[in-house]
């Protein structure tokens, strides 16, 4: 009945098996006076249920076999779902989340940087360098600041420690200067805190031509 057979199949997560064994074409009797003749493919996969694709499927649709929400009907006659079996235990899956949501997932940076000494905003790695131009006419600029009232001005003040304190933004003794100023948009809003933000336009225009054309998307096509 089996005969020598290699065929290599990828697995939804990107794993590989073999088969080594195929079958002669036997006969599957779905229902009475509704069967197909098809080769198998032997597998060492637990349990002797046989697994059909959609070749066969297809061939079924053909004889007039009618998928139901709870069933399979061929005229009369009609073919109930059945519960797979659980081969695999889900219990590792959910050991792995609690493990990655206890020593990977924070409220902020402060409490991430509990979990992780290293992260990636402290990486040199992803650091990225904005190199003036090379010109002796280039100095140092500084916008004029429309000014910011004392709420804003202390609003500032703590976001900033607080970013310092976590590493993301580190003091600098550069003479640029950009202005600064806060917003409250419908985003801000929807999350009850306003957001600075940081005008760079003006040191922008002395900065290298660090950059690269996109192509066109009907150009790859």
């Amino acid at each position: 009945m089996w005969k020598s057979h290699r065929q290599i199949f990828q697995a939804a997560n990107n794993e590989y098996f073999t088969i080594e064994i195929s079958s002669k074409p036997i006969t599957i009797k779905f229902f009475p006076n509704c069967s197909i003749s098809h080769e198998l493919l032997g597998s060492s996969i637990p349990g002797k249920d046989i697994v059909i694709g959609f070749d066969i499927i297809q061939q079924l649709w053909a004889k007039k076999v009618i998928p139901k929400h709870n069933c399979l009907q061929y005229k009369s006659n009609f073919l109930p779902y059945i519960q797979p079996t659980t081969y695999f235990s889900m219990s590792s899956l959910h050991s792995l989340t609690e493990l990655l949501i206890r020593n990977c997932c924070a409220e902020s940076h402060i409490d991430f940087l509990t979990k992780c000494t290293n992260p990636l905003w402290k990486n040199p790695e992803f650091f990225v360098s904005l190199p003036f131009k090379l010109n002796e006419d280039v100095n140092p600029t500084k916008s004029s600041h429309t000014g910011m009232s004392p709420e804003h001005l202390q609003l500032a003040t703590t976001e900033l420690v607080q970013l310092q304190a976590e590493g993301t933004i580190e003091p600098t003794n550069s003479q640029w200067a950009c202005q600064a100023f806060y917003v409250n948009k419908r985003a801000e809003q929807v999350q009850g805190k306003m957001r600075l933000v940081i005008d760079y336009k003006p040191p922008n225009h002395f900065l290298a031509d660090d950059k690269f054309p996109l192509p066109n998307p009907t150009g790859r096509l």
